[in-house]
């Protein structure tokens, strides 16, 4: 038997003990760009809901789009309407998400004989970075001061990628800088500086990018081959 989730056990609990009855409840999804997302409040049957009204909050303002009744099935009420699809348990499914779906969307459930469920439901999408190492690098002469040797960029990343780096046994240091773009994503730069020493012309390191998030984590590693260190 599955097991209920503590929302819909307050709704039967609500149902047995009193003739009024209001419920709030507060979640997270998690989607990926361009994926489909279903947005959920809790597991219940139609044929207990008197209407379903999922609002979405704009510009500081709650603003509801669809409504549903058993009568009338669902109705659209905005334009947002159109960018959703009203599944048969209740919830919704936004198609091919963009970062324009991002945000809080609330549904309201009044039941009978007279309970409310509302649902709080926070939207949030996940932009995997576009790596990419710079093939050509300014030349550098040996010597005993720290160079550039290898610079790798995590392009347009929501949440922002961390970039680090893995060169076996040399030593190394970083510099890191962060663009923050007005859609909510952000590029890193990380630049690999070493002493610019002639051994190490034409050897191999490892750019490792790290997005963290709370539906996945992600790695992907970029090998950069040393090759701008002249002598004299």
């Amino acid at each position: 038997m599955r097991s209920l989730s503590w929302s819909s056990l307050l709704l039967l609990l609500c149902f047995l003990w009193s003739a009024t009855c209001h419920v709030s409840v507060n979640g997270k999804v998690y989607a990926i760009l361009g994926s489909n997302a279903t947005i959920k409040c809790t597991d219940v049957t139609l044929a207990w809901i008197r209407e379903i009204t999922w609002q979405r909050e704009v510009g500081g303002k709650t603003e509801s789009f669809i409504t549903y009744t058993t009568e009338t099935g669902p109705r659209s009420l905005t334009w947002l309407a159109s960018r959703v699809k009203f599944l048969a348990d209740g919830s919704i499914e936004i198609p091919n998400v963009t970062l324009d779906d991002e945000g809080t969307y609330k549904q309201v459930i009044t039941m009978l004989p007279s309970m409310v469920l509302e649902c709080k439901i926070y939207l949030q999408v996940q932009v995997f970075p576009i790596i990419h190492v710079v093939p050509e690098l300014d030349p550098v002469m040996v010597g005993c001061l720290e160079e550039t040797v290898g610079i790798c960029i995590a392009r347009a990343a929501k949440p922002p990628a961390a970039i680090d780096w893995r060169t076996g046994d040399l030593a190394y240091s970083v510099e890191e800088s962060e663009t923050r773009h007005e859609n909510g994503t952000v590029t890193t730069q990380s630049v690999l500086k070493m002493i610019p020493e002639w051994k190490i012309n034409g050897i191999n390191v490892t750019c490792i990018v790290l997005q963290e998030d709370a539906m996945s984590d992600i790695q992907t590693e970029r090998t950069v081959t040393i090759r701008n260190i002249h002598c004299k």
